[in-house]
């Protein structure tokens, strides 16, 4: 089973920049793998002159970890990105998990939250 979490506000180690955050995880169920390799990537709402909005890729991370225990969203993965300014903006959490040496579908969870962090 897919796991993630809303992106939310986040400071950088040591505090000096504001970033926007979101983890992913993923939990065992039926399946027989052991590992897999979670993705998450954070976009940005973008809407433009007109008001037609796009989601923007922003940042992407992967790393391949066990399956979180059970009430718990840990070992989990994290995605961070650095905030130009601190307007509030609509930003969204995908989360793609490939569990090894198994079949699995297409399906990415999301998760949406308005952030007070700003890149474009």
């Amino acid at each position: 089973m897919t796991g993630g979490d809303d992106p939310h506000e986040s400071t950088e180690t040591g505090g000096t920049k504001n970033q926007v955050s979101a983890h992913g995880w993923w939990r065992k169920g039926e399946c027989s793998g052991t590992k897999a390799t979670v993705k998450a990537c954070l976009h940005e709402l973008w809407v433009a002159d007109n008001g037609t909005k796009h989601w923007i890729q922003k940042k992407c991370n992967s790393k391949e970890i066990k399956p979180a225990k059970k009430n718990t969203n840990k070992p989990r993965m994290n995605v961070r990105a650095n905030c130009s300014n601190l307007k509030l903006t609509g930003w969204a959490n995908y989360v793609d998990v490939d569990v090894h040496g198994t079949w699995d579908n297409s399906l990415k969870l999301a998760k949406y939250r308005n952030v007070y962090c700003r890149i474009l």
